[in-house]
């Protein structure tokens, strides 16, 4: 949240309750006119509720914190979260510009880079426009991906149309002449009556009345 530091001083003691809000009370009374500076407050109250070591923890933490499987709202939140431990490192809008760009993914760094974006809030708008893109071309490959796959090039039907394997000792499968089928000539039997080839019965009756006319 971007605010004047004596409003930041306003806000976050309207938001102590209980124990909180009357140790404030307390450490006000310590002081005639009650005046105390944003980092005034911050001291005491860390060093009320954050031991020296869990600010150390907090800080480290920050440092080495990256958005990887985090969205860009969730990336933020825990930026500004743990920011406020770490003040040294983001103690100018540049500087935690910077900060906030490199804890983004890659392709984020390698757009938003370029730019050289100098404040915080303009470095949060711009990586969540990006994200926003980002998404929705993301959606868009993925519809055509899918209907691609339910739908596909239309396959060609396999034929049953099967060529004649080759065969070695026919050699290479050719269209081949039907053969001629040639009935079989039925073989001519001796006569019976004078047992000579190829003469019947008839013929031979024929020559015999012959020879007895003579």
């Amino acid at each position: 949240m971007q605010c004047a530091a004596g409003n930041k001083l306003l806000l976050a003691t309207f938001q102590l309750e209980k124990d909180a809000c009357a140790w404030w009370e307390s450490v006000e009374a310590t002081r005639a006119n009650g005046q105390f500076t944003w980092d005034e407050f911050k001291e005491a109250f860390n060093s009320k509720y954050f031991s020296e070591r869990s600010q150390e923890k907090k800080a480290a933490e920050f440092a080495a914190l990256k958005q990887r499987s985090l969205t860009m709202a969730e990336y933020e939140a825990q930026f500004s979260r743990l920011a406020r431990y770490a003040e040294h490192l983001v103690n100018t809008e540049r500087m935690k510009a910077k900060h906030f760009l490199n804890g983004l993914r890659p392709q984020y760094i390698t757009q938003l880079a370029p730019l050289d974006i100098q404040t915080y809030v303009e470095i949060v708008k711009k990586a969540q426009l990006l994200e926003d893109a980002t998404n929705f071309t993301d959606r868009i490959k993925g519809k055509l991906v899918k209907k691609e796959t339910t739908f596909g090039p239309s396959s060609v039907k396999p034929t049953n149309d099967k060529k004649r394997p080759f065969n070695i000792m026919e050699g290479p499968s050719q269209e081949r002449k039907p053969k001629a089928i040639v009935p079989n000539t039925l073989a001519k039997s001796n006569c019976k009556h004078c047992d000579k080839p190829g003469e019947t019965e008839e013929d031979a009756y024929t020559q015999d009345d012959g020879n007895d006319q003579e």
